[in-house]
């Protein structure tokens, strides 16, 4: 008698943060190099497992993405049921803090210190390529608004000449909202006060100009944890 042939298969496995072992909660993508694409969710375990593959013997693109860590990418020859390990590196943005970068009065000009935020931002981006951001410009209530455009292209030239990948940079052309954070004192953290028009001219002659100056800034916003770099050409 013949071995019965399998028809399917599972790729199953387990997510874990690289330094401390605990589970990593994500999603696992599995790419076949036919085109098939598959997708499952981590369980609390960080366990995964995607059943009702075809056997076909061929080459597997499994990636491990995780709104806190590397997007981690394996690849793997199999016809039978395999089990991989992940274990993922977690963001430097989570221990280092995105930079805000603020301009003096109706003008592109940067403020004080900004050579060591463009090198902080440098560092940050190119530690992590699989990480995008939007660069949302502001300017205060009496600026013109063609300001927020140019302090954000300001800001991307700076990255770029340092060497940051343009395609981990996004522009937002739409200005959002200021908002008034209530700061705690009881907190241990610190919280920037952006403060709202309405709130500025609630407030003395005097004290109007150095909050209207807050709102004078360049912010960044995570929009991707996923992104694929690209590939360097060859000279």
């Amino acid at each position: 008698m013949h071995a019965q042939t399998q028809e399917y298969m599972s790729i199953s496995g387990y997510c874990t943060d690289v330094d401390n072992g605990q589970a990593v909660q994500g999603e696992i993508n599995i790419e076949t190099s036919s085109g098939e694409v598959y997708v499952d969710s981590c369980d609390k375990r960080g366990y995964f497992i995607i059943d009702s593959i075809p056997c076909k013997g061929q080459i597997f693109r499994v990636v491990a993405i995780s709104s806190k860590y590397y997007t981690e990418r394996q690849k793997v020859y199999c016809n039978c049921d395999t089990t991989i390990q992940f274990h993922l590196y977690k963001l430097i943005v989570d221990i280092m803090p995105v930079q805000i970068f603020f301009f003096e009065k109706s003008s592109t000009k940067f403020s004080d210190g900004h050579e060591e935020k463009i090198s902080t931002m440098t560092f940050l981006l190119k530690s992590n390529p699989n990480l995008q951001m939007e660069i949302i410009a502001y300017t205060d209530s009496l600026e013109n608004n063609k300001l927020r455009r140019k302090r954000a292209k300001k800001v991307y030239k700076s990255l770029v000449k340092n060497g940051v990948s343009k395609n981990q940079l996004v522009f937002s052309d739409n200005q959002r909202e200021n908002s008034l954070f209530i700061l705690n004192e009881d907190s241990s953290n610190f919280v920037e006060i952006f403060p709202t028009e309405s709130y500025i001219e609630s407030q003395p002659p005097e004290k109007q100009e150095e909050l209207r100056a807050l709102n004078r800034r360049v912010m960044f916003n995570i929009v991707r944890t996923d992104l694929i770099p690209e590939k360097k050409k060859k000279k």
